[in-house]
């Protein structure tokens, strides 16, 4: 599906993240941590319920632009408890369009951003022009999907200000959400120590000498993990009181290890493991 705008940007709907010229990807997404290997890894580990795609844009024959886009439906009866769950549980069974919003959005339903890669040398009107065509294209999917919504998830405050004109102008209106928690740590083990207190400094201390048979890994990548992972993984979701999805373990093998190249990590174990 492509559309077309005034000018050489044209957009078009890709079934895969697989299918976006990979250099001119990771140039457009160049300093991203979530980028073209992190789509791919999601594809192959897909969600129940979700269809996931993306967004390309082309001035002529160079990609300057591109974003994950998701297909999915939303009950609206997500909110509803007892009685009144169970009428919207009913009513899923057996008239699910009833209850189930279709939505395509632009973004990506396990990042907390947008996910949008931009040509660092891209002009501003060339950069709104890319944007309107983006969004026609998503509409476009949108109409022939009869998707009631189309979003764009997890915009932050620059992008907004960037494409306010054009957003406003296709009819967009920004909803506030929840605030997303980050918690910022110190680059080594040493300047976390030192920015505790002396009496917080001694009690951890301590802690570590009394924990012999603890070992911490800090490894330029966690290819060779993935099993221990997975055990990791599948043990916590036994002893969760919160809903953790079921994963294959020769899905979480394939689709942690394109994640795990090029990411470092910190691994926890006793020195006999």
């Amino acid at each position: 599906m492509q559309a077309k705008s005034s000018s050489a940007v044209q957009a078009r709907l890709l079934d895969t993240s697989q299918a976006l010229p990979r250099e001119a990807a990771l140039a457009i997404y160049a300093g991203q941590i979530e980028s073209l290997d992190y789509f791919n890894a999601c594809e192959a580990a897909l969600a129940p319920g979700f269809q996931l795609g993306m967004a390309a844009v082309n001035d002529g024959a160079q990609l300057v632009m591109a974003a994950p886009v998701f297909e999915t439906s939303f009950r609206l009866d997500l909110a509803l408890d007892g009685v009144a769950r169970s009428i919207g549980n009913w009513l899923h069974g057996r008239a699910p369009k009833l209850v189930n919003v279709p939505i395509v959005g632009v973004g990506h339903p396990h990042m907390d951003h947008m996910g949008l890669g931009v040509a660092a040398d891209l002009s501003a009107p060339t950069r709104a022009d890319a944007m309107g065509s983006m969004l026609a294209a998503v509409e476009a999917r949108a109409k022939a999907k009869k998707a009631h919504i189309v979003c764009l998830k997890n915009m932050d405050d620059a992008e907004c200000e960037a494409y306010g004109p054009v957003l406003e102008q296709r009819g967009y209106t920004r909803v506030p959400v929840l605030p997303i928690a980050r918690l910022m740590l110190p680059a080594t083990a040493d300047a976390y120590f030192d920015s505790l207190s002396q009496n917080m400094r001694s009690n951890m201390r301590r802690r570590l000498k009394r924990a012999k048979d603890v070992r911490v890994e800090v490894r330029a990548s966690a290819v060779g993990l993935e099993d221990q992972l997975f055990a990791l993984r599948e043990g916590t979701r036994k002893r969760t009181t919160t809903s953790l999805s079921r994963s294959r373990q020769t899905t979480f093998r394939r689709s942690w290890t394109r994640w795990a190249t090029k990411r470092s990590c910190c691994s926890i174990g006793s020195a006999t493991a």
